[in-house]
């Protein structure tokens, strides 16, 4: 009981600290209030997008490997390695993704790096 406790105090304590940040830096997120809910639909269908994109990307190379991703397994791939991208350093979501087409999938890392590689060199090439 005690860890929940500490863990609900902690959630407290940060809330209250974003709280302050938030009031007291209050020009700095003034921007803020000039998005519109149509600005946020957009970006939020843009990012769906491009989930969807990538998702079906992962889907159609892991294929090239008879690896048939069920179901959506492919859009919740591509969620969880942009999703860790955003907190993880050094491309993390790449790496978990990675970790779970080996462990689940039974892709070997060194078919993923150079899938990875030649995809890179294709994004460098096109762009």
């Amino acid at each position: 009981m005690s860890r929940r406790i500490l863990s609900v105090a902690l959630l407290v304590a940060f809330l209250a600290w974003v709280g302050w940040y938030v009031s007291d830096n209050a020009a700095a997120f003034a921007p803020v209030l000039e998005v519109t809910w149509v600005d946020v639909a957009v970006l939020t269908l843009a990012f769906l997008a491009i989930m969807v994109g990538n998702g079906l990307f992962i889907a159609v190379v892991s294929n090239a490997f008879r690896i048939r991703l069920a179901g959506l397994e492919w859009l919740s791939l591509s969620l969880a390695s942009s999703f860790a991208n955003y907190f993880l350093p050094f491309r993390g979501g790449t790496g978990i993704r990675a970790l779970y087409m080996n462990r689940v999938h039974r892709f070997p890392i060194t078919e993923f790096v150079s899938t990875l590689s030649v995809m890179y060199l294709m994004h460098v090439v096109i762009n």
